[in-house]
């Protein structure tokens, strides 16, 4: 361990979050504890310092016990980590004592932190599962801190970690960055709300940004230091090396990736990147299909939007949803509502594909939601057409009945 010195380092981490729509899927301890030992292996490969590991097991009692280094209690420490004896009703396939069994399912899901040799130091991971109504997500958090293991700073070092990050939890997009590089490039000088007139986003740039999007890197300017990763990604960089607060070349460069990020009008709502959580359910595909005609699951691509399907006859992109994750109050918008307009799921999606079309210039091409719920028709005109002054003749909204 290099203890600093001279220089004052900021505390930088890496996160990633991925996210898999539709119907929820439930992991088991075992299948959780198996990518945890994935990723543990792989950050070992890259520097000395990250092959020693303690969970904090007893997190009540605040006791830290190492992690083999065959991994051999793994499983054993996780389950003791992250089991509830107060929530046992949210748990499945329990040992018939009413404790994990690598079987086990949590409502939930799992959530485990490991920390370098003591929890002081600051260097840690945090993995986590998580199961929603709508989804199945998760997020993986590698901290390091600004006073111990100045070698690790290194660039090429956190590239590294950062991208076994990715592949091992199979991130959508991520960010490498320190609060005060955030700080000095999206908040205000008092630090209040970070871009207040831009409300809220699923990702913000920092040191590194990563991105899964099909088509993106076609559409990254060429001023964007970006590399092509496996899978669709895109990684960009604000600088090459390590950047602080003060870095004022690298902020502007990080403020610049945002404002591409932006424009392309993919980062308002999580669901841009991580698909809408119900369209890959079973009366989805169907509903999709009776508009179309078009395969289930097949989609039309047309630069960074997917639609349903494409007219050929009248020349229209189709896109059929029953939107069965909305209801009516999600649709309804005044201005003085704490969730900004362009913040609205249905909003973002349709800025998103009218922009997919101006990025293949083919803004005259119409384009035609089919809903299959009455109630929600209405509501959708309003919110699309009088509050997003989003024209009907480049977006029209058209109540299709469901037949299943």
């Amino acid at each position: 361990m290099t203890n600093l010195t001279d220089e004052i380092i900021e505390s930088y981490s890496a996160q990633v979050v991925r996210h898999s729509p539709g119907i929820p899927l439930f992991q088991s301890l075992r299948e959780f504890v198996q990518e945890l030992h994935a990723w543990i292996e792989g950050l070992g490969k890259i520097h000395p310092n990250l092959q020693t590991w303690l969970i904090n097991a007893l997190v009540h009692q605040g006791k830290y016990i190492p992690l083999d280094k065959d991994f051999g209690n793994l499983l054993e420490l996780v389950a003791v980590a992250t089991f509830d004896p107060k929530q046992t009703f949210n748990y499945q396939n329990l040992s018939p004592d009413g404790h994990f069994l690598p079987e086990s399912l949590s409502r939930y899901g799992f959530r485990v932190s490991l920390h370098n040799e003591w929890p002081k130091t600051g260097l840690g991971i945090t993995a986590r599962s998580e199961v929603r109504i709508d989804a199945s997500a998760g997020s993986a958090t590698f901290y390091l801190p600004n006073t111990h293991y100045v070698d690790l700073h290194a660039s090429s070092v956190m590239r590294s970690v950062f991208e076994t990050t990715i592949n091992c939890w199979q991130a959508r997009r991520g960010v490498v960055g320190s609060v005060q590089f955030r700080q000095a490039a999206f908040e205000d000088p008092n630090h209040r709300n970070p871009w207040p007139e831009k409300a809220s986003r699923s990702i913000w740039a920092g040191w590194m940004t990563y991105v899964r999007l099909a088509n993106l890197a076609s559409y990254i300017p060429e001023d964007i230091d970006f590399e092509h990763l496996p899978n669709n990604g895109v990684l960009m960089f604000a600088s090459r090396e390590r950047p602080s607060s003060e870095d004022k070349p690298a902020i502007d460069r990080a403020r610049r990736i945002q404002n591409v990020l932006d424009g392309l009008c993919i980062t308002q709502h999580d669901y841009l990147l991580d698909g809408w959580p119900a369209i890959r359910s079973e009366d989805e595909v169907r509903y999709a299909h009776q508009i179309t005609g078009a395969p289930p699951d097949v989609a039309y691509r047309v630069a960074l939007a997917d639609f349903s399907g494409w007219d050929s006859e009248r020349k229209v992109l189709l896109y059929a949803r029953l939107f069965l994750d909305q209801e009516v109050f999600q649709l309804n918008y005044k201005p003085t509502h704490a969730v900004p307009l362009e913040n609205k799921a249905t909003v973002a999606e349709a800025r998103r594909q009218l922009r997919s079309l101006e990025l293949v210039n083919a803004a005259d091409t119409p384009i035609e939601w089919h809903i299959g719920r009455e109630e929600l028709v209405e509501p959708m005109r309003t919110l699309l057409h009088t509050h997003a002054a989003i024209p009907e003749e480049r977006l029209r909204v058209v109540y299709t009945p469901y037949a299943p």
